[in-house]
């Protein structure tokens, strides 16, 4: 018995390693609601629709356009102003809940940050945004860029599948450095997020592969 389970989880490991590597990734369609920041938050402090926001004590949310976007019309925008005490993080954030299994992820959006200090003057290394995918609250992967005041487009595919039990999380994390000072402007925007997944579906081939692992030692154990 304790051979049969050995190969079985042998013979487990095998087909997901086959799967992977023959079957072709086809992603699905954005799993992220109101990805682009065109709905409208109809006057409501700090609610972004289809998002959950902590914002920084102080600051608020806005939709700007007219230039200020990176996608379609309008994005995401969170500003505090004219502060001098250190705060804590602000992040936004989304949930999508996903069947269990192996999936490949293709994340990507525009992310921009900057902090002006006294006099107005920007300080790349006064602040920092982070965009980050979770898979079941561990992290799949995560980077973090200055505040710049640039766009930064990011773009991460899973090299390999990634085990769900129950939901993914997109995260955008910002935060001032402690003991900067005064901050005249604390800004960070976000725009054009995408998030799709292809699920792991075992081909015939990589069924072959199992049985041929587990028949014979069924046909073993009989004759025995």
């Amino acid at each position: 018995m304790k051979l049969l389970r050995i190969t079985m989880a042998c013979a487990a490991a095998l087909l997901l390693v086959a799967s992977a590597s023959h079957a072709q990734i086809l992603f699905g369609p954005n799993l992220l609601q109101n990805n682009s920041f065109e709905e409208d938050n109809m006057g409501i402090p700090n609610y972004v629709p289809g998002w959950d926001i902590v914002p920084v004590p102080g600051g608020g949310v806005d939709f700007p356009g007219g230039g200020e976007q990176k996608d379609q019309a309008k994005a995401f925008r969170f500003i505090t102003g004219f502060f001098g005490d250190d705060r804590p993080d602000g992040s936004l954030s989304q949930n999508i809940a996903l069947d269990p299994g192996f999936y490949y992820f293709n994340f990507s959006g525009y992310v921009k940050r900057y902090v002006l200090g006294d006099g107005f003057a920007l300080n790349p290394d006064g602040g920092f945004v982070t965009v980050q995918l979770t898979a079941d609250d561990a992290v799949v992967w995560s980077n973090t860029y200055k505040s710049d005041d640039a766009w930064h487009f990011f773009w991460h595919v899973t090299p390999q599948p990634v085990q769900i039990q129950a939901k993914a999380d997109v995260h955008i994390i910002w935060g001032t450095k402690p003991g900067l000072g005064t901050k005249t402007f604390d800004v960070v925007l976000a725009d054009g997020m995408g998030l799709q997944a292809a699920k792991v579906v075992p081909e015939p081939a990589s069924l072959l592969v199992l049985g041929a692992g587990v028949l014979p030692l069924l046909a073993r154990r009989r004759r025995a």
